[in-house]
């Protein structure tokens, strides 16, 4: 079922709302503010993933890392903007 283009607008402005409040908290003077957003999006996927039952089926250790490595690329992403916004905020 594709996404109308309503809801996919929507993802997008949530997408954009989302990086522009990280990068906003990345820039601000405690290094700790840029952290609440991938810690949250981290704990979520990993709550969301576990409480599945394809998880505990796979037969695969290494599936199932994929699937938490998979999981928490959004996170990975928003560490990566938080780091370049300190490095910025360094070095002014």
């Amino acid at each position: 079922m594709p996404l109308e283009m309503h809801e996919l607008l929507l993802v997008f402005v949530v997408t954009l709302g989302t990086l522009g409040l990280q990068i906003f908290l990345s820039l601000r003077k405690e290094s700790y503010w840029g952290l609440i957003i991938p810690i949250l999006i981290v704990a979520y996927s990993l709550y969301k993933l576990l409480s599945t039952d394809f998880f505990f089926e796979l037969a695969s250790n290494y599936y199932k890392f994929a699937s938490i490595a998979q999981a928490c690329i959004p996170a990975i992403l928003l560490l990566i903007v938080h780091f370049i916004c300190r490095k910025i905020r360094k070095n002014e």
